[in-house]
């Protein structure tokens, strides 16, 4: 059996210990892929790597232009949502049906982000007089999520692509992680986005 590999920099990695773990359906209990297992090793090459290229290119990514790596991401995962539905269905061990449904989820909030990429602007605060107040919207840098087992790919959309973190696409800027499964999408998509890394 291949090696399982983790995804990190734009490029498959071996882990750090060449092991794998099992990934079941959930509906039938039968074993459908193998998975890299992450080590502590893993996770800090994942952030060290996030962390690189956020601050070589992620941070140097205008808006207007990571508004367009998430429309793109968007459109590609509108085009194939019968294969991602798949893919989701057998992943959470839900019905094609509802799994369906969860991908036009996830394409959409990559759309409302991209749109939202270069809308959002710092504001001035009535203060005192004599003094300003500024709120100014800056990048978190590197962040890290878990996210449920039952709808990872609406909450892939959901938790990391905003505006103001900078931290989009996930696979050049954000270790992911989720609650015990892995985010299993066609290795494919993230290199047809055209992500730094």
């Amino acid at each position: 059996m291949a090696i399982a590999h983790h995804f990190i920099g734009n490029r498959w990695v071996t882990p750090a210990s060449g092991a794998s773990i099992a990934v079941f359906n959930p509906s039938t209990g039968q074993e459908y892929t193998r998975i890299a297992r992450g080590t502590a090793a893993d996770v800090d090459f994942a952030v060290n790597t996030a962390r690189q290229a956020f601050d070589e290119k992620w941070s140097r990514v205008g808006p207007v232009d990571r508004g367009r790596l998430l429309a793109r991401l968007g459109r590609l995962v509108q085009e194939n949502q019968e294969l991602l539905a798949g893919i989701e269905s057998q992943n959470t061990g839900k019905p094609l049906k509802q799994a369906t449904g969860d991908i036009g989820v996830c394409a959409r909030y990559l759309e409302f982000y991209a749109g939202a990429c270069d809308k959002l602007h710092g504001e001035t605060i009535p203060f005192l007089p004599g003094h300003t107040a500024l709120t100014i919207r800056e990048p978190h840098g590197v962040t890290g999520h878990i996210i449920p087992w039952n709808y990872p790919a609406a909450m892939l959309a959901a938790a990391w692509p905003h505006p103001w973190r900078q931290a989009i696409p996930a696979w050049s800027s954000l270790p992911k992680m989720h609650a015990n499964r892995i985010f299993t999408w066609p290795n494919w998509l993230p290199k047809q986005v055209f992500l730094p890394a």
